[in-house]
């Protein structure tokens, strides 16, 4: 039986010593860090969940997103050792057609997480919603919510229809972007050609992973990067499918001039950031690594809607990492990203 009472900087080093991570979860997350940051949490915004259009697309799950109040989530973050949760919009997003309405949904998303930002200094901060495709409503939202709201940044989906983010379509708002060096968490969807694809298999199983791949390789293959160096994009559960396909893409492209890919794409894998909701597993988390420093890598737990923050934050504990990559992906990386975290309080 440990002794609790000897330093805590002892105690990390002893436990890490002898291996007893896997085996002491519950005490891990109490002694790991303290101070984490959730990049990837959904608040239950009142007005977004009254639609027709969200309850219909989060199904099994509406009763739990329904029970979402602040003061429980509070305490579900001070049961992982989690301070601050960065808020954005979950599936089915804001906009369904008509652009008043995205518009709308839009603003009431983004004021209800600057209100829970400021009613609970330090525990929440926001990436903000836009109503894209709308170009013009998302150029005036994204204005108000990071010069009026304070927003950390932006969040945006996979694809919109079926258009992804390096559309030219999408071009204005990334130039906007770029102007402000604004931070882009890009959340997963199902684009319009590959919903309800095959019985019993979720869009939320396979397609977005599978979505997630196809906006980092068109992301890349554009040029995008180039066009818009200043943008920080941070993709969703350790970035998809694309580490496990990358050795694949590289060797058709040497075979197939056809597929040639950029001859820097591997640098370019790098230069973008990956939060590890559901993907902080030992296999997923060695690819990951094999081509991103921890630097970019980001702590997120896709709660509430996927449960607890607990697992997700156990299975990294259970990664063996060094003390100070595991702070740097429970914390550091976030605050190097949005400096303002370091002092919400």
């Amino acid at each position: 039986m440990f002794n609790l009472r000897v330093p805590r900087r002892d105690f990390l080093t002893g436990v890490i010593a002898f291996g007893t991570i896997a085996a002491a979860p519950a005490l891990l997350l109490a002694q790991a860090s303290s101070r984490r940051i959730d990049v990837h949490y959904h608040p239950i915004t009142p007005e977004w969940i009254a639609e027709d259009a969200v309850q219909k697309t989060l199904g099994p799950v509406l009763g739990k997103a329904k029970e979402w109040t602040p003061a429980r989530a509070i305490e579900e973050m001070d049961r992982n050792e989690v301070e601050t949760a960065v808020c954005s919009v979950s599936n089915p997003g804001i906009s369904f057609g008509d652009v008043e309405q995205g518009r709308r949904l839009a603003r009431a998303c983004n004021e209800y997480a600057a209100r829970l930002a400021r009613d609970n200094p330090g525990r929440f901060a926001s990436f903000a919603a836009l109503p894209l495709p709308d170009i013009d409503g998302s150029i005036g939202e994204l204005t108000y919510a990071l010069d009026t709201l304070h927003a950390e940044g932006v969040g945006l989906f996979s694809s919109y229809g079926d258009k992804w983010l390096a559309d030219p379509a999408f071009a204005p708002v990334f130039q906007e972007l770029n102007r402000r060096k604004a931070v882009v968490y890009v959340h997963p969807t199902a684009p319009s050609c590959c919903r309800n694809l095959q019985p019993g298999i979720p869009a939320v199983l396979l397609e977005y992973p599978i979505d997630t791949s196809r906006a980092i390789l068109q992301w890349i293959v554009s040029k995008s990067a180039a066009l818009y160096p200043d943008v920080r994009l941070i993709f969703s559960h350790a970035g998809g499918l694309i580490t496990a396909g990358i050795g694949r893409m590289q060797i058709l492209s040497e075979s197939l001039p056809a597929m040639r890919l950029p001859t820097d794409f591997s640098a370019e894998i790098a230069k973008l950031y990956y939060e590890i909701s559901s993907s902080a597993d030992v296999r997923t988390m060695a690819a990951l690594r094999s081509y991103v420093p921890t630097s970019h890598i980001l702590l997120g737990t896709d709660s509430p809607l996927i449960g607890s923050m607990a697992p997700n934050i156990e299975q990294l504990q259970k990664l063996r990492l060094s003390k100070s990559d595991l702070t740097a992906i429970e914390r550091g990386n976030a605050v190097s990203l949005m400096p303002r975290l370091r002092v919400l309080r």
